[in-house]
């Protein structure tokens, strides 16, 4: 089932990804770089930050870890999941200009990161139609 896949690859992606950011904060510029073509600025300011946003991923990494396991009982959880992931979209829309001012995100890179959350986005729909 496509639903359970996706669940999964979230829960993946968050576990590790917060994981690092929290347990190895200095390693998150080299993350950053690989999976969103981000370069954060010279300096440890960002190392707090991406601390407790990793934390905030962990507990999201485990929510999807819970509901790919049972989809059917977890509406409330993948309905979290989407918003999240549809507030990435708008933050991804809205600020494109500072990705790239900021964080030289390329265009591409950017248009390839929204494509590929629509489409989760898209699969997490169908725990609700």
């Amino acid at each position: 089932m496509l639903l359970v896949s996706v669940l999964w690859l979230l829960a993946a992606y968050h576990l590790v990804t917060g994981a690092v950011a929290l347990f190895a904060p200095a390693s998150v510029p080299l993350m950053l770089r690989k999976l969103y073509d981000i370069t954060i600025p010279p300096g440890e300011s960002w190392q707090y930050a991406s601390a407790i946003v990793g934390a905030f991923a962990l507990v999201i990494g485990g929510l999807a870890v819970t509901a790919a396991r049972a989809p059917a009982t977890h509406a409330p959880v993948i309905a979290a999941l989407l918003t999240l992931q549809l507030c990435r979209v708008y933050c991804r829309l809205r600020y494109h200009a500072l990705l790239g001012r900021a964080f030289g995100v390329r265009a591409r890179a950017n248009v390839a990161a929204v494509v590929i959350l629509l489409l989760e986005s898209a699969v997490l729909v169908q725990a609700f139609v």
